[in-house]
């Protein structure tokens, strides 16, 4: 099916990204959707009050850190490229 026929199908001219994720870009997308996902299920894990075996100290905080670095950099790519 052509992009056309799918705009005309769907009523509204659809928006493609202007990166495809190739290169070094790429990794850095996927490195940190990993780290997202990562995050997501230790907290879920947490909320289901499984118990998570996770040390107090700068470590963890830096891993929390970069989880919080690679969803502001997601949500980004998403809503601003």
């Amino acid at each position: 099916m052509s992009r056309a026929m799918l705009e005309e199908l769907l009523g509204t001219k659809m928006l493609l990204p202007r990166y495809r994720g190739r290169g070094v870009m790429g990794w850095v997308d996927l490195v940190t959707l990993f780290a997202i996902l990562s995050g997501a299920t230790l907290w879920g894990l947490i909320a289901l009050g499984i118990d998570v075996p996770i040390h107090e100290g700068w470590q963890i905080r830096s891993i929390y850190g970069f989880i919080g670095v690679s969803a502001l950099w997601q949500w980004g790519r998403q809503r601003l490229f």
